[in-house]
């Protein structure tokens, strides 16, 4: 019998982010805090494309599916983020 049944797992690795993973954070960041993003899509799904909105809407799948077919691109690959209500994060 073992001694210990603890299973050594391997270190997670650090890697540098490729170019096109630094423009999709910077799209999202742009989303998350543009003025005119926050005001015309609030409790929607969008999906920031060059400092730009695709696609938006209240269905995850059908926002994706409408990014995809318009950038030509993956949807596994598109950055999607939500853009939440302030007034909903009031304390009650």
């Amino acid at each position: 019998m073992p001694s210990s049944y603890v299973v050594e797992r391997k270190a997670a690795g650090i890697y540098a982010l490729t170019a096109e993973e630094r423009q999709q954070e910077e799209d999202v960041r742009w989303a998350l805090h543009d003025p005119n993003v926050l005001a015309n899509y609030v409790g929607e799904f969008v999906v920031p494309v060059d400092r730009r909105i695709v696609a938006h809407g209240q269905d995850i799948e059908s926002v994706l599916t409408e990014a995809a077919r318009l950038t030509g691109r993956n949807p596994e690959r598109l950055p999607i983020c939500g853009i939440d209500d302030p007034l909903l994060d009031l304390p009650h």
